[in-house]
């Protein structure tokens, strides 16, 4: 059972820290991506709602930090409009996380058997040499070497006899550190390079009513990406028909008579509406603009749901 447990917690904290890292290798994400948040509240929630076996108590504890630093940026950057923390503790609470899981699972030292039982088992000469790393440049066995060991046993496999293997693993370990430092290094200086983009948040450009256009360019992003987090943060985002031809295909500025007409027509259902719009090449917070009259308010929510079920099934829209 405590097994089945460790290996739960193994596998939460090795999807924190996979997307973390991607997060922090792509220069184009400007924000905390909704992968990033789940994976972060399934964290807290998956240590928080069990028993935690010995060896992972150290991680349960980082990650309680963790938590906390995580808890305090939902109810207060978060609700300011922050794209993602700014709070270095933050982020070192997170390094400390992974670093406390590197430790659990770093492999254990691995003990070759002696001469004396490898010869008893009648290993040949040759794979004795390969399995304390007695070889020559060519892969051939140090027979000498063996020899004079066994001769005066503690020749090669004194105090300071490091197993192949061993150096094997030392080599990687070090080659994950240096490849962590890098990714680290480059989140480092998304953190750095964000101010010189826009000091503003998303959400407090969008408020302000920069176009979604500008945003875009302020915050280097695409315009669909800017429209989608929009979309997740609940905020209406200003455009103009050049923003909506670049995020969709080149249309006329204006939209033509007899849609506009068509619009009006009762037979057409809102959702018919909404469909007629989006071929028209127009984006959910626009579509819902275009069609709020009357008293009558058609959210995003709402028109970017109608066109998620269009994509499905055009037919049932009569495509």
């Amino acid at each position: 059972m405590e097994e089945g447990r460790r290996n739960h917690l193994m596998l939460v904290l090795e999807h924190l820290q996979e997307v973390h890292h991607a997060w922090s290798e792509d220069n184009d994400v400007r924000y905390l991506t909704q992968e990033f948040q789940d994976i972060l509240d399934e964290t807290v929630e998956v240590f928080a709602s069990g028993d935690i076996p010995a060896d992972c108590r150290k991680i349960s504890q980082a990650v309680g930090e963790l938590a906390g630093l995580w808890a305090k940026w939902k109810e207060t950057g978060a609700s300011a409009g922050e794209d993602y923390p700014t709070n270095n503790a933050f982020w070192a609470a997170l390094e400390h996380v992974e670093d406390c899981r590197q430790k659990v699972v770093k492999r254990s030292p691995v003990v070759l058997e002696t001469l004396v039982e490898l010869t008893r088992q009648k290993v040949s000469n040759r794979q004795i040499c390969e399995i304390y790393g007695w070889v020559d440049s060519r892969g051939a066995p140090e027979l000498w070497r063996l020899a004079e060991e066994r001769e005066k046993p503690g020749t090669h496999l004194g105090p300071g006899f490091v197993p192949p293997i061993e150096r094997q693993a030392a080599e990687e370990e070090e080659r994950k550190r240096q490849a962590l430092e890098r990714i680290r290094g480059k989140r480092r200086q998304k953190m750095e390079d964000a101010p010189k983009k826009a000091p503003e948040s998303l959400r407090q450009l969008a408020e302000e009513g920069v176009s979604v256009k500008q945003i875009a360019d302020l915050k280097g992003m695409t315009v669909e990406a800017v429209m989608e987090e929009c979309e997740r943060l609940g905020v209406s985002v200003r455009q103009d028909y050049s923003d909506v031809a670049t995020a969709r295909a080149p249309q006329e500025p204006e939209l033509p008579e007899e849609v506009k007409r068509s619009l009006g027509e009762p037979p057409k259902t809102l959702d018919q509406q909404i469909v007629e719009l989006h071929q028209q090449g127009y984006a959910a917070p626009q579509i819902a603009k275009e069609l709020t009259r009357d008293g009558v308010e058609v959210s995003h929510q709402k028109a970017s749901g109608v066109i998620r079920r269009y994509n499905k099934n055009p037919e049932l829209f009569g495509g």
